[in-house]
């Protein structure tokens, strides 16, 4: 069984906050870049948001662990995952298991693996759940469940 832990975070486009440059609240817009720094175990990211003059403010993400070896971390924003999962491919394991670490903001089941899983659609996806093939923490589920820290998904090739 394959085993995959994600991070689901989904951050807001503006944030309405007190820039100290303009000295009034402005509309702060997310860049889509992200800031990096590494202080011992720990790796420290952050969103960058631009107000309208181009002044910058940065939104600091939960910490994660630099032991990479042993986890497969999947950052996501609101587009799409950094990797999706080949589910035809040749040499895909029969199970795969997800858990998920953190998610921030709001995910459905069946659209969050509609987007990852090439080839398949958003109906294909609720009938694999509807017919037991995926399963949201060993309970089968209805697609339109959201989804929480903590939760695993269990996706089973045949069944």
């Amino acid at each position: 069984m394959q085993r995959l832990r994600w991070q689901l975070i989904c951050y807001d486009n503006s944030i309405l906050k007190y820039c100290s440059h303009c000295r009034k609240k402005v509309r702060f817009i997310n860049s889509n870049k992200i800031r990096r720094n590494a202080n011992g175990k720990n790796i420290y990211e952050f969103i960058i948001y631009k107000c309208p003059k181009d002044h910058t403010w940065n939104k600091k993400v939960p910490p994660k662990s630099k032991k990479v070896n042993e986890v497969e971390p999947v950052a996501m924003n609101n587009k799409s995952l950094i990797d999706e999962i080949d589910w035809f491919a040749d040499g895909v394991e029969e199970k795969i298991e997800i858990f998920l670490e953190i998610v921030v903001g709001k995910w459905r089941l069946d659209k969050l693996l509609a987007a990852q899983l090439k080839g398949m659609s958003r109906s294909a996806v609720s009938a694999m759940i509807d017919r037991g093939q995926i399963l949201l923490n060993g309970n089968t589920t209805k697609g339109k469940s959201f989804l929480k820290t903590g939760d695993t998904i269990l996706l089973c090739k045949n069944q």
